[in-house]
């Protein structure tokens, strides 16, 4: 049995129609826009927590996260990419996913590995960078 497995934070916008996904598509600002200021299940102090708020949280095990997983998804990004690509279309007459759904997701991961993921991870290695020398020349 086939069926389509989304992530329960629904990042990749599970509810936008085929047809509302292709306007995204055509203008890379909204497409930035949609991919980038997603909202994630979690709250902090009361209020739904953004994505990229998220990413500035203080949080030891978000950071080792980060370290740990942005670098494997680009070792594995062409696998990624094909796992979706190769999701059939329809299968025995049921619609599975449009090709404009499959580029949309590929885009949106993209840009948030560029716009949101890499800059996170590139900054929490300059911080352990600095930690280090600062330790290494005494200053701490």
């Amino acid at each position: 049995m086939l069926a389509p497995i989304y992530d329960n934070g629904a990042s990749f916008s599970t509810k936008l129609s085929d047809e509302q996904i292709s306007h995204l598509l055509q203008d890379e600002q909204k497409l930035i826009s949609s991919a980038t200021n997603t909202i994630i299940g979690y709250e902090l102090d009361g209020k739904i927590l953004h994505f990229r708020k998220l990413l500035n949280l203080q949080d030891k095990s978000l950071k080792q996260s980060i370290e740990r997983n942005v670098p494997l998804v680009k070792e594995k990004w062409q696998e990624i990419v094909n796992l979706i690509s190769e999701i059939p279309n329809e299968y025995d007459g049921i619609k599975i996913i449009s090709e404009e759904r499959k580029e949309f997701y590929i885009k949106g991961m993209h840009i948030r590995m560029e716009h949101q993921m890499t800059p996170a991870f590139e900054q929490i290695q300059k911080m352990e960078q600095n930690l280090e020398q600062m330790m290494m020349s005494g200053n701490i």
